[in-house]
């Protein structure tokens, strides 16, 4: 068990950094009201970019380590994984916090973010291994 552990803290770091830096981000308590709003709505895009990225990063590190890629068990865990961060999120600020609300519209950004990234890591990914592959077989010719 602690060796699986290691294994995961050794393979995922980046991923761990990022989950850190978003619990920090979503449970912090601003210094009285001087968020800076550039645009209308501009949580939600700083929401669609946190998840998107910590999306990302887990595909990252995930095709980094393994030889063979379980699309499948890759779809469920970079999507899982953040989309239940997000839920558990939301909740902790609306219980947690009196500064800090659960906002619906924040966890559909965040779900945006997460499917937006997998489609980008899957499309780029498909077509990066491809790429590797035909380089491959030209070397062996």
């Amino acid at each position: 068990m602690l060796k699986r552990c290691v294994n995961i803290i050794k393979h995922y770091h980046v991923s761990i950094v990022t989950f850190c830096v978003i619990l920090y981000l979503s449970l912090y308590k601003p210094a009285g009201k001087s968020a800076i709003m550039m645009f209308a709505n501009m949580d939600k895009v700083a929401h669609f970019m946190m998840y998107a990225t910590f999306s990302a990063v887990l595909w990252y590190e995930y095709c980094h380590c393994h030889h063979r890629i379980n699309y499948f068990r890759l779809l469920l865990s970079s999507f899982l994984a953040p989309a239940l961060l997000s839920w558990i999120m939301e909740i902790l600020q609306e219980k947690l916090t009196k500064y800090r609300s659960g906002d619906p519209m924040d966890l559909l950004f965040n779900v945006l973010g997460i499917i937006f990234a997998n489609i980008l890591c899957l499309a780029l990914g498909k077509y990066l291994l491809g790429k590797r592959s035909r380089k491959k077989e030209t070397r062996s010719a």
